[in-house]
């Protein structure tokens, strides 16, 4: 398959990722404000149950309503162009992939219909039987039984029972197939390649999120100041720790996503054959990012402590005892609820719309 025999374009996957991004970044900021002062420690003496709604209370009383949307303007300048690049970037890794053997996906599939079973022999013919009895006429037509009791389907609601397993890819997606190695690798290189061009953002995005800088006051000043005090180092601060949560996550949830997409796909064509895909899309994007989530969730509060106190936590060993020592384990699950809440609404908007309207372009382009 060539360039121009793809069924999307590159500024296809560009604008939907684009779409995904901005609708993400703006819905759920305050759900990313919320765990970043989680993370920070926000309260002090603020613990045990109802932590989380005691945080909420005391941004909205001490900063405002407004103040849940803290830091909107650096999460879409990140989240825009970094959800459009990743998408982009993404397929073109998948579809790198599927031209090789070891990542490209089977052409079988568990779902596919199977192969109708061989014709019955015809009994053999013993020396002293005759022809007759061996092949007996068929019975008349008048003794035939039938049972008009049930009419036969219409052939318009029979074919989306014959649908092959490629069908129903298709009609659920328009991104390249792979296996779950290929899916692992894809969204892993993806997502950090991305990652280290956009950590700049991430640290400016968590620092303005944070009551810890008041001189953040926009975006400029915040870039100048972190600049002027730590250098073009300081931009890149917490990128290890990023990419070792980053990376990880994003291959383990395309793997997930892929595959519940698959299992999910295959009961529709069963059960709701003309349901429309954004179900499939959604849940399955819920799926992923729950499962992937939980075990990225060490290294996100990791990366978090070094990006807000890059002095006192400069290494990632550094950051990991600091945690242990003021909340044990449990602090490496700070804000976990909240992140896997964020992380499976953010999945279900944003694949969703670049899937959604992935599939709208490319049947645009057909029918066009």
């Amino acid at each position: 398959m060539t360039r121009g025999d793809r069924p999307n374009k590159a500024t296809h996957h560009l604008l939907s990722g684009a779409t995904s991004g901005l609708a993400s970044a703006v819905i759920l900021q305050p759900l990313d404000l919320v765990k970043t002062r989680l993370q920070q420690g926000a309260g002090g003496d603020v613990k045990g149950k109802g932590r989380l709604g005691r945080v909420v209370r005391g941004i909205v009383k001490d900063e405002g309503v407004g103040a849940l949307w803290r830091g909107t303007v650096p999460t879409v300048v990140r989240n825009v162009p970094g959800v459009a690049v990743y998408f982009y970037l993404l397929n073109e890794i998948r579809y790198t992939l599927s031209t090789t053997g070891y990542f490209a996906a089977s052409p079988s599939s568990p779902a596919s219909p199977s192969p109708p079973p061989p014709p019955t022999p015809a009994p053999p013919l013993l020396p002293s039987q005759p022809v007759a009895e061996a092949f007996p006429a068929p019975a008349p037509a008048s003794t035939v039984p039938t049972d008009t009791s049930i009419p036969a389907l219409p052939l318009p609601l029979r074919i989306p029972l014959l649908q092959t397993a490629e069908e129903r890819r298709r009609k659920m997606s328009a991104l390249p197939k792979l296996n779950s190695q290929g899916n692992l690798v894809a969204g892993a290189v993806a997502r950090t390649s991305v990652g280290f061009v956009l950590n700049p953002f991430t640290v400016l995005k968590s620092r303005y999120e944070s009551n810890l800088y008041p001189t953040y006051t926009s975006l400029p000043r915040a870039f100048t100041e972190l600049v002027k005090t730590e250098g073009v180092r300081g931009l890149f601060q917490g990128f290890t720790a990023t990419a070792a949560r980053d990376a990880p996550y994003a291959g383990v949830y395309v793997v997930f996503y892929e595959e519940m997409k698959e299992v999910l796909g295959h009961l529709s064509s069963r059960l709701a054959p003309d349901a429309p895909t954004t179900g499939i899309h959604t849940l399955s994007g819920i799926s992923a990012a729950t499962l992937a989530t939980l075990a990225t969730s060490p290294a996100d509060c990791v990366k978090t402590k070094m990006q807000l106190l890059p002095n006192e936590n400069p290494t990632i060993r550094s950051a990991i005892r600091t945690i242990y020592l003021s909340r044990g384990l449990a602090g490496f699950f700070a804000g976990s609820t909240l992140r896997i809440s964020r992380k499976a609404a953010s999945s279900a908007i944003g694949w969703s719309v670049y899937e959604g309207l992935l599939l709208g372009l490319r049947d645009r382009k057909v029918l066009g």
